[in-house]
C-alpha cells in the first residue's frame, strides 16, 4: 500500500460539483416526469369521459395534442378542432359504460378497455361494443394518437380513404 497513489481526475474535488445545484436538477426532473405522468392519467380519464359522453368537449379536448390522429374501423379523424363532432356524437349517442380499465404501459402508452352498451332510439336496439383504446402520448404528455379497436379489431388500411370521408362527415352532421 506503500507508494502507491490513486489518480483521480483533475474535476476531483473542484468547485464544479455543487451537491445543491445537481440536487435540484435532479429534483426538477424527477418532478417534470411525474408532471408528464400525472398528466397522462388525467388526459386519459379526459378521454374517458369523452367516450361515455360526458364533460364539455372545450375541457377534454384540451387533452390532445393538435395535430392528434383518431381511428377506429369505421373513421379517422385528424385534428384536435376536428375531435369536436365527435365528442358531440358521443354525447347524442348516450352510451352506458358497462366495463372501463386502464392500463398504464411502461412505455408510455395507456390501453383503455372499455365495454360500452349504446341504445339506437331509432330501431329501439341495443348494441353492446367492447373496445381496446390505445393513446399514444407526445413529449409533453398530451394524447398525440388514440387507436380504438372496436371488437378488438385493427383499422383497416384499405378503407382508410372511406374512414376518411366518414369523419368528414361526422363532422358536418355534428
Amino acid at each position: 500500500a506503500t507508494g502507491a497513489m490513486v489518480a483521480y481526475p483533475k474535476t476531483y474535488g473542484s468547485r464544479s460539483f455543487i451537491p445543491e445545484k445537481h440536487k435540484d436538477l435532479v429534483v426538477q426532473s424527477i418532478q417534470r416526469e411525474k408532471d408528464i405522468t400525472t398528466r397522462r392519467k388525467i388526459y386519459a380519464r379526459n378521454f374517458v369521459q369523452m367516450y361515455r359522453g360526458r364533460g364539455e368537449a372545450e375541457s377534454l379536448l384540451l387533452s390532445f395534442d393538435e395535430d392528434c390522429i383518431y381511428e377506429n374501423c369505421i373513421v379517422q379523424i385528424c385534428g384536435r378542432s376536428s375531435l369536436e363532432p365527435l365528442c358531440n356524437f358521443m354525447k347524442a349517442l348516450g352510451p352506458q359504460t358497462l366495463h372501463q380499465k386502464l392500463r398504464y404501459g411502461t412505455d408510455g402508452r395507456v390501453d383503455v378497455l372499455l365495454t360500452q352498451q349504446y341504445r339506437i332510439p331509432v330501431v329501439g336496439l341495443s348494441v353492446i361494443v367492447p373496445s381496446l383504446v390505445t393513446l399514444e402520448f407526445n413529449q409533453n404528455g398530451k394524447i398525440q394518437k388514440a387507436t380504438d379497436h372496436m371488437w378488438f379489431e385493427k383499422p383497416l388500411t384499405v378503407m382508410a380513404p372511406s374512414r376518411r370521408i366518414n369523419g368528414f362527415l361526422l363532422q358536418m352532421a355534428y
